[in-house]
């Protein structure tokens, strides 16, 4: 669809900003009519971890074939980040964050080595001070 002169231009945005103020009310209204439902699911989460952990049982099947399974994942959690960066420097595990990078060199003329700038478009949208 190009846009060929200001007004279409102008018209374009404005019928932008309804699909997204319409999207936003469909979010909420979603959101808010879900959250009875997924507060019974956390509830129900909640029980059935109790139930397989009491009855020391890891699964339960349903007459449709369905089973739930009872998972036990592992993570870390980060307690001395000097010690946490250098491990994982020397395991090669440690990942650039991308963003807060470019955030960094936002003024930079040229990027530093094991880098390069990119540009992407996009259409942002400033509301009016009220």
């Amino acid at each position: 669809m190009a846009i060929k002169s200001l007004k279409a231009l102008v018209e374009s945005a404005n019928r932008l900003k309804e699909l997204r103020h319409q999207k936003e009310i469909l979010y909420e209204a979603y959101r808010a009519s879900a959250k009875p439902t997924e507060d019974e699911i956390d509830t129900l989460n909640a029980a059935l971890l109790d139930g397989f952990r009491s009855l020391g049982v890891n699964n339960v099947s349903l007459d449709t074939g369905e089973k739930y399974t009872r998972m036990v994942k592992r993570g870390l959690e980060i307690t001395n980040e000097a010690l946490a960066l250098g491990w994982a420097i020397e395991n090669h595990t440690i990942s650039i964050d991308s963003r807060l990078t470019a955030q960094k060199l936002k003024e930079a003329q040229e990027a530093p080595k094991g880098f390069k700038f990119i540009e992407r478009e996009e259409v942002r949208v400033t509301k009016p001070k009220a």
